[in-house]
Protein backbone atom coordinates (compact mmCIF):
# COMPACT_ATOMS: atom_id res chain seq x y z
CA UNK A 1 0.00 0.00 0.00
CA UNK A 2 2.56 2.47 0.54
CA UNK A 3 4.45 1.76 -2.35
CA UNK A 4 1.63 1.96 -4.57
CA UNK A 5 0.59 5.42 -2.82
CA UNK A 6 4.69 6.61 -3.34
CA UNK A 7 4.42 5.60 -6.90
CA UNK A 8 1.13 7.51 -7.46
CA UNK A 9 2.52 10.54 -5.70
CA UNK A 10 5.59 10.44 -7.77
CA UNK A 11 3.58 9.77 -10.81
CA UNK A 12 1.12 12.83 -10.47
CA UNK A 13 4.02 14.77 -9.33
CA UNK A 14 6.27 13.82 -12.98
CA UNK A 15 3.56 14.63 -14.77
CA UNK A 16 4.03 18.06 -14.17
CA UNK A 17 7.37 17.80 -14.97
CA UNK A 18 10.65 17.74 -13.29
CA UNK A 19 10.83 17.69 -9.88
CA UNK A 20 12.58 20.24 -7.89
CA UNK A 21 16.39 19.41 -7.29
CA UNK A 22 16.40 16.87 -10.40
CA UNK A 23 18.88 18.82 -12.89
CA UNK A 24 20.48 20.19 -9.88
CA UNK A 25 21.30 16.57 -8.58
CA UNK A 26 21.27 15.07 -11.77
CA UNK A 27 24.73 17.29 -12.57
CA UNK A 28 25.90 16.23 -9.63
CA UNK A 29 25.53 13.02 -10.84
CA UNK A 30 26.87 13.28 -14.03
CA UNK A 31 30.02 14.87 -12.28
CA UNK A 32 31.46 11.48 -11.69
CA UNK A 33 31.19 10.21 -14.63
CA UNK A 34 34.38 10.19 -15.05
CA UNK A 35 37.63 7.56 -14.28
CA UNK A 36 36.10 4.42 -12.56
CA UNK A 37 33.22 5.64 -10.93
CA UNK A 38 31.63 5.96 -14.59
CA UNK A 39 33.23 2.51 -16.10
CA UNK A 40 31.68 1.00 -12.98
CA UNK A 41 28.30 2.88 -13.89
CA UNK A 42 28.65 1.89 -17.69
CA UNK A 43 28.84 -1.84 -16.45
CA UNK A 44 25.66 -1.51 -13.98
CA UNK A 45 23.59 -0.03 -16.54
CA UNK A 46 24.45 -2.99 -19.28
CA UNK A 47 23.70 -5.13 -15.73
CA UNK A 48 19.87 -3.65 -15.18
CA UNK A 49 19.47 -4.09 -19.18
CA UNK A 50 16.24 -6.01 -20.15
CA UNK A 51 18.42 -8.76 -22.19
CA UNK A 52 20.20 -9.50 -18.84
CA UNK A 53 17.41 -8.88 -16.56
CA UNK A 54 15.43 -12.06 -18.45
CA UNK A 55 18.20 -14.29 -17.99
CA UNK A 56 18.98 -13.18 -13.85
CA UNK A 57 14.83 -13.39 -13.39
CA UNK A 58 14.58 -16.75 -15.27
CA UNK A 59 18.06 -17.87 -13.19
CA UNK A 60 16.10 -16.93 -10.19
CA UNK A 61 12.37 -18.54 -11.31
CA UNK A 62 14.55 -21.89 -11.65
CA UNK A 63 15.75 -21.29 -8.23
CA UNK A 64 12.79 -20.89 -6.66
CA UNK A 65 11.67 -23.93 -8.40
CA UNK A 66 13.15 -25.59 -5.08
CA UNK A 67 10.17 -24.24 -3.37
CA UNK A 68 7.40 -25.34 -5.29
CA UNK A 69 5.78 -24.16 -8.91
CA UNK A 70 3.82 -21.64 -6.96
CA UNK A 71 7.46 -19.85 -6.14
CA UNK A 72 8.68 -20.15 -9.70
CA UNK A 73 5.04 -17.86 -10.96
CA UNK A 74 5.60 -15.35 -8.28
CA UNK A 75 9.08 -14.78 -9.18
CA UNK A 76 8.10 -14.59 -13.08
CA UNK A 77 4.88 -12.83 -12.28
CA UNK A 78 6.14 -9.90 -9.70
CA UNK A 79 8.98 -9.14 -12.45
CA UNK A 80 6.50 -9.04 -15.71
CA UNK A 81 4.22 -6.90 -13.32
CA UNK A 82 7.16 -4.49 -12.98
CA UNK A 83 8.24 -4.32 -16.12
CA UNK A 84 4.30 -3.80 -17.17
CA UNK A 85 3.95 -1.15 -14.87
CA UNK A 86 6.90 0.30 -15.41
CA UNK A 87 5.92 0.63 -19.65
CA UNK A 88 2.41 1.93 -18.67
CA UNK A 89 3.66 4.81 -16.35
CA UNK A 90 6.15 5.42 -19.39
CA UNK A 91 3.31 6.30 -21.35
CA UNK A 92 1.09 8.23 -18.96
CA UNK A 93 3.82 10.64 -17.53
CA UNK A 94 5.65 11.28 -21.07
CA UNK A 95 8.06 13.12 -19.73
CA UNK A 96 11.54 13.38 -21.63
CA UNK A 97 15.40 11.99 -20.15
CA UNK A 98 17.60 14.42 -19.77
CA UNK A 99 19.73 16.12 -23.12
CA UNK A 100 22.50 13.40 -22.67
CA UNK A 101 20.47 10.47 -22.72
CA UNK A 102 18.33 12.44 -26.14
CA UNK A 103 21.80 12.74 -27.66
CA UNK A 104 22.75 8.31 -27.14
CA UNK A 105 19.22 8.47 -29.05
CA UNK A 106 17.28 7.26 -26.29
CA UNK A 107 13.77 8.61 -27.38
CA UNK A 108 11.47 6.41 -25.31
CA UNK A 109 10.10 8.16 -21.59
CA UNK A 110 11.91 8.65 -18.94
CA UNK A 111 9.57 7.66 -15.86
CA UNK A 112 10.08 5.37 -14.20
CA UNK A 113 13.25 4.05 -14.68
CA UNK A 114 12.93 -0.05 -15.87
CA UNK A 115 16.41 -0.70 -15.13
CA UNK A 116 15.73 -0.05 -11.38
CA UNK A 117 12.10 -0.81 -11.21
CA UNK A 118 13.49 -4.67 -12.72
CA UNK A 119 16.47 -4.90 -10.50
CA UNK A 120 13.78 -3.65 -7.48
CA UNK A 121 11.13 -6.21 -7.98
CA UNK A 122 13.65 -9.09 -8.00
CA UNK A 123 15.69 -7.93 -5.31
CA UNK A 124 12.36 -7.68 -2.77
CA UNK A 125 11.24 -11.15 -3.89
CA UNK A 126 15.23 -12.30 -3.24
CA UNK A 127 15.19 -10.18 0.49
CA UNK A 128 11.10 -11.51 1.25
CA UNK A 129 12.05 -15.08 0.19
CA UNK A 130 15.02 -15.61 0.71
CA UNK A 131 16.98 -13.88 3.56
CA UNK A 132 16.33 -16.01 6.68
CA UNK A 133 14.40 -14.32 9.05
CA UNK A 134 17.03 -13.84 11.93
CA UNK A 135 19.20 -12.36 9.39
CA UNK A 136 17.42 -9.35 8.23
CA UNK A 137 19.56 -7.46 10.25
CA UNK A 138 22.58 -8.00 8.38
CA UNK A 139 21.45 -9.30 5.04
CA UNK A 140 18.55 -7.28 4.57
CA UNK A 141 21.37 -4.25 4.72
CA UNK A 142 23.24 -5.72 1.98
CA UNK A 143 20.20 -7.25 -0.42
CA UNK A 144 19.13 -3.85 -1.62
CA UNK A 145 22.72 -2.40 -2.74
CA UNK A 146 22.19 -3.26 -6.04
CA UNK A 147 19.30 -1.24 -6.77
CA UNK A 148 20.98 1.18 -5.37
CA UNK A 149 23.79 1.21 -7.21
CA UNK A 150 21.64 0.56 -10.68
CA UNK A 151 19.58 3.68 -9.42
CA UNK A 152 22.68 6.19 -9.22
CA UNK A 153 24.29 4.46 -12.39
CA UNK A 154 21.55 5.74 -14.54
CA UNK A 155 21.98 9.22 -13.22
CA UNK A 156 25.61 8.91 -13.66
CA UNK A 157 25.32 7.82 -17.30
CA UNK A 158 22.83 10.76 -17.88
CA UNK A 159 20.20 7.86 -18.59
CA UNK A 160 17.23 9.26 -15.75
CA UNK A 161 16.49 11.96 -13.60
CA UNK A 162 16.58 11.44 -10.04
CA UNK A 163 12.41 11.03 -9.73
CA UNK A 164 12.99 8.43 -12.43
CA UNK A 165 14.66 6.23 -10.37
CA UNK A 166 13.04 6.81 -7.61
CA UNK A 167 9.77 6.16 -9.29
CA UNK A 168 11.72 2.94 -10.76
CA UNK A 169 12.34 1.99 -6.82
Amino acid sequence: AVAVGVITILTLLAIGGLLPGDEQVLALAQGLADGPIGALSEFLDTLGSFQVWVIVTLAVALLAMERGRRATLVVLGCVALAEATSLVLKQVVDRARPPGAVLQGLLDPGFPSGHTARVTALLVLILAWWVPRGRWSSIGVIVPFPALAVGIARMIVGEHYPSDVVGGW
